[in-house]
């Protein structure tokens, strides 16, 4: 199975934090619908959506600058959740940053998880140079 490209992974997080952005900014009782809250907890879905935006970039930059970017999620955690409060009716909220924060870490570990099992895969698919252990039988 082909690996998707940088840019593929690049451009899905582009569209992920842009859902993010329209999300956070401009939620309200429209957002979610009453027979959806039964089954959509917004501490939940904010937790892996920042996961997911948090992970992303490991794959998607090479590694110095995936962890900067990944930096910066958490960065436009704190600042969508600062723009939300300036919009009326809305409050800042400490717990869904905490949330956000919290999905943020767990996305980076899963992300740093899979950029090494995928190094470490890589590894052990080409072939030794090594020509003693060739020769062997």
């Amino acid at each position: 199975m082909k690996m998707p490209t940088r840019s593929y992974w690049q451009i899905s997080w582009c569209v992920l934090i842009a859902a993010i952005a329209l999300a956070s900014l401009f939620s309200g009782d429209s957002m979610h619908k009453p027979p959806l809250n039964a089954y959509i907890d917004s501490g939940w879905a904010h937790f892996f959506a920042y996961m997911a935006a948090a992970a992303l970039p490991l794959l998607a930059w090479r590694r110095r600058t995936g962890l900067m970017v990944s930096f910066g999620v958490a960065i436009l955690s704190v600042l969508f959740q600062m723009l939300r409060g300036l919009i009326a009716g809305h409050v800042y909220d400490f717990d869904a940053t905490a949330i956000n924060l919290l999905g943020i870490i767990a996305g980076f570990l899963l992300g740093f998880n899979i950029v090494t099992h995928l190094s470490h895969s890589k590894d052990r698919l080409t072939p030794s140079t090594d020509e003693s252990s060739s020769t062997r039988l």
